[in-house]
């Protein structure tokens, strides 16, 4: 329509259209909508290709402190000596104290520093060292990565009509998730002290 307003011409591999002639209008209608079903069908075969990829727990996802990708996409413990042992720290804390909390306090009375991995800009890949907050300790403690599982479809994501809409992801609870897949990354302790964890964080 606007092409029409200005005079202006449409152009794709197979021909040139004048946007004022209705039957040019007419074919480009056709083939906008030809192109959008086209369209959906790669979009849904793409989704099918990584659903497969997921299933097999070969998709990867961004991981968490602690571990490291290499480059033949092999996940492995990070190098890093100081990185395991406050992973363990928390964990072995945590066996004790039942307390995501209190394992935030004994770091912070022992002046412990808690690895964070930078995951963008020119530092990406990068460990820091800072205090630990209690949302870093949950993190650790609910993620199914560190008991050596694959999980696909942790959060879902949903829609807020507006203008614009707004998207929102949300936590689903375990029993939700959409692809479980154990034994793909090296733990650091096992799922059934994982299953354990979160039953007393809750």
């Amino acid at each position: 329509e606007l092409c029409a307003v200005f005079r202006t011409l449409i152009a794709d591999e197979d021909g040139i259209y004048d946007a004022r002639d209705p039957n040019d209008r007419l074919l480009l209608g056709m083939k906008g909508t030809l192109f959008a079903a086209e369209l959906h069908i790669l979009r849904a075969r793409m989704r099918g290709n990584l659903l497969n990829k997921a299933r097999r727990g070969e998709l990867a996802l961004r991981l968490p402190v602690g571990y490291r990708r290499l480059g033949d996409g092999t996940v492995v413990l990070d190098p890093d000596d100081g990185v395991r042992d406050a992973l363990a720290r928390i964990f072995e804390r945590f066996a004790v104290l039942r307390s995501g909390r209190a394992v935030q306090r004994d770091f912070l009375e022992h002046d412990l520093r808690m690895p964070r991995l930078v995951q963008l800009g020119a530092d990406a890949g990068r460990i820091t060292w800072v205090r630990p907050t209690y949302q870093m300790i949950q993190q650790v403690l609910t993620s199914p990565v560190y008991a050596g599982v694959f999980v696909y479809g942790r959060r879902k994501q949903e829609m807020t009509p507006g203008d614009p809409p707004t998207i929102t992801a949300r936590r689903q609870a375990l029993e939700e998730w959409e692809i479980v897949v154990p034994g793909v990354y090296p733990a650091y302790i096992s799922y059934d002290q994982y299953m354990v964890n979160r039953r007393h964080l809750r």
